[in-house]
């Protein structure tokens, strides 16, 4: 079936022969050249789901087995009365052949370049989208209010440049009126619901769909966008990301999830509902520099934007990368990141570590390690596992432009002022990042041991439980099942007043309030208690909850977001998140409100997940890995950008367990040594 390819730059077409709904599939495969004069084709983008016995077609006259998701896909994409020519992965690659698929995955990129067409496969429009019809019908609706936005030269761009759109003038009466254009569609619970759930389907969580939607058709200016399809449901691609991108920028993502009647709340559901969308904006953002040649995308970014994502083999979370990257930036990748799959998965990870903290001097990587369940529990703490799809986002997350190199007469003070987003924990400040400021890491010969020079700071004075470790039993509301939507608000509600009364540990005279539905409320800090970080212990909290910055840009100004804050203290405060009023506001909210709590409240949601509050040597207010607790350091290593969480090993006093990133506010641009006026000193992580 699968002959020797006569020319190494040959690919293998999938020819689909004609055929009724019902009849068995029949199609051979043929070999074309790469280039301008290849067979016009089709490529398929889609997820492979789960293997099956009962699933086949007959391919060059063998039978050979697919899974349930292809086979419908090939069902629905034949032609009835003529042969259709498709690229698909499955069976155009020898799956059998290690050195075969190392050569299609370095061609993967221009495979789906050069396709005339890119078919988005969805999957079956069965009763677990609630009706794929309803959702596509939704998002028809929505791309035509959204995208006519685009006609007036002021909003041109609106729902691409998120950041950009969120600085300007015009911006909060813009977002007004297109959130009264979108109440105006008066749309149901239940497409609301549709739409959530399609967009809860494998396709938006498969790391080769990156790479597959993103190059879609680029060689070519004059070939069609991509096309969904889900079932005998298709739509265009800009109706079906402008929606995404508009309800994201506009804060009315939560409507996928809230709309979910409970009856359809699925306990299974290990992904968040907002990924479907964040895959969406960031396949838009790649292709637009793949489009307009922005800037080289950089392997680390990439590994970064992909990390939510799933593969059937672990090892393609490095090797789906390589053909997002520009010639460039392969240039410096070490020749050991190149896909080979003869390599062991631990390898692969291992190689992937060791370019950066060796090859490109650069502790970026440790910004990757969660405390979520390793999959590859062989791997030393250090070295992120890539197959664990993590949630947690970054804290020194620079958007799509990280990772810039400041030059060597740059100074500290002058980086925070223009990058404050950029958490430069690791360097003094007001002395220039000279060459020989890089980090000081070596690695042992078995590979096990991390040596870094760094700070040993203070230990973890108090840890606040998370919402993962609150039950129904525990917040007294037995009946609602902990996956709903209306529990999830009162989890949030009550890790809130439990970081206020840790906080308030710090200002005795603060006191607390017990509702009439038994829910306690903690007063605020004091406006002129002090901070040790420097400032008031009010601006602490505040600037701490959103990791000191607002939609991503620069540091919150201090008037405008400690009355976001307070929007929001003051909207928590009138909700009643007791069973009976499933999540209503209880009492008149004043005018405002919710816009402004929702912003305070949108901005706190990019780091809270995966994280818990917590206080350090009982006076520095944090953020730190869902797993750390009490007795766990904070460190700052040379050269990092960020703190980190060690647990010292069990039996090795001085042998440490990486648990991931910390946000330690009045340190995060370089104050530690001025702080707790420590010595540099080894720290050994395995």
């Amino acid at each position: 079936m699968y002959p020797a390819l006569e020319v190494v730059t040959n690919i293998r077409l999938l020819v689909l022969g004609p055929g009724d709904r019902d009849a068995d599939i029949q199609c051979h495969l043929v070999q074309a050249q790469m280039g301008p004069r290849s067979v016009p084709y089709e490529a398929l983008s889609y997820c492979w789901g789960p293997a099956s016995e009962g699933r086949t077609v007959t391919c060059n006259g063998e039978i050979v087995s697919i899974t349930d998701n292809l086979h419908a896909a090939l069902l629905q994409l034949r032609q009835t009365d003529v042969e259709r020519t498709l690229w698909v992965d499955a069976l155009s690659i020898n799956q059998q052949d290690d050195r075969e698929k190392t050569q299609m995955v370095l061609r993967m990129r221009d495979t789906y370049a050069s396709a005339r067409g890119v078919i988005i496969w969805l999957g079956l429009g069965d009763e677990s989208s609630q009706q794929a019809e309803l959702a596509f019908t939704l998002l028809s609706r929505l791309a035509t209010t959204y995208i006519s936005y685009n006609k007036d030269e002021r909003y041109r761009g609106w729902l691409i440049q998120e950041y950009q759109t969120k600085r300007a003038s015009w911006w909060p009466e813009f977002r007004a009126e297109v959130h009264a254009a979108t109440e105006a569609l008066k749309i149901s619970s239940e497409s609301w619901a549709a739409l959530g759930s399609l967009l809860w389907r494998p396709w938006f969580y498969r790391i080769w769909v990156v790479q597959e939607a993103v190059m879609a058709g680029l060689n070519d200016p004059q070939h069609p966008a991509p096309v969904f399809v889900c079932g005998r449901c298709a739509i265009g691609w800009d109706t079906f990301i402008a929606p995404l991108l508009g309800l994201r920028i506009l804060d009315l993502d939560y409507q996928l999830w809230s709309h979910i009647p409970k009856t359809h709340v699925n306990p299974a559901l290990a992904k968040p509902f907002s990924g479907g969308i964040n895959m969406i904006r960031n396949i838009v953002k790649l292709r637009l520099e793949g489009i307009e040649r922005l800037w080289p995308r950089r392997f680390y970014d990439l590994l970064r934007l992909t990390k939510t994502m799933d593969s059937t083999d672990p090892r393609d979370k490095v090797f789906a990368l390589h053909g997002m990257l520009v010639p460039d930036q392969i240039a410096v990748l070490d020749n050991s990141l190149q896909p080979d799959y003869a390599k062991p998965l631990d390898q692969v990870y291992m190689d992937v570590a060791k370019h950066f903290i060796l090859k490109q001097h650069s502790l970026k990587l440790l910004e990757m390690v969660h405390d979520n369940p390793r999959h590859h529990t062989d791997l030393p703490s250090w070295i992120p596992d890539w197959k664990a799809s993590s949630y947690t986002s970054p804290l020194a997350e620079f958007r799509y432009s990280a990772g810039y190199r400041v030059g060597s007469t740059d100074t500290i003070s002058e980086v925070v002022s223009e990058f404050e987003e950029s958490f430069l924990a690791g360097a003094r400040q007001s002395v220039a990042l000279l060459p020989g400021n890089r980090p000081i890491a070596t690695i042992s010969n078995d590979g096990k041991l991390l040596t870094l020079q760094g700070f040993m700071l203070a230990p973890i004075t108090c840890a606040v439980p998370d919402a993962s470790e609150l039950t129904p039993d525990m917040l007294r509301v037995p009946d609602i099942p902990r996956h709903s939507p209306w529990f999830q608000r009162l989890a949030s509600h009550t890790v809130y007043q439990n970081i206020l009364a840790a906080v308030n540990t710090l200002d005795p005279s603060c006191t607390q309030d017990t509702r009439e539905d038994g829910q306690i409320c903690w007063d605020l800090p004091a406006d002129d208690v002090p901070y040790d970080g420097g400032g008031t212990l009010i601006e602490a909290l505040w600037r701490t909850l959103i990791g000191d910055r607002n939609e991503g840009i620069t540091r919150p100004q201090n008037d405008e977001w400690q009355a976001s804050f307070m929007a929001f203290d003051q909207w928590r405060r009138l909700s009643c998140f007791c069973q009976k009023h499933q999540g209503s506001v209880k009492g008149p909210v004043p005018e405002g409100l919710d816009a402004m709590a929702a912003r305070f409240d949108s901005a706190m949601r990019r780091i809270a997940p995966g994280r818990r509050f917590a206080i350090v040597a009982e006076q520095l207010l944090c953020w730190v890995p869902q797993r750390a607790n009490t007795c766990d350091f904070i460190i700052v290593a040379h050269g990092s950008d960020i703190a980190h969480v060690v647990r010292r090993r069990p039996g090795a006093d001085h042998v440490f367990e990486l648990l991931g990133g910390a946000y330690v506010h009045g340190f995060m641009h370089g104050e530690a040594i001025r702080k707790f006026n420590v010595q540099t000193q080894s720290i050994v992580l395995s």
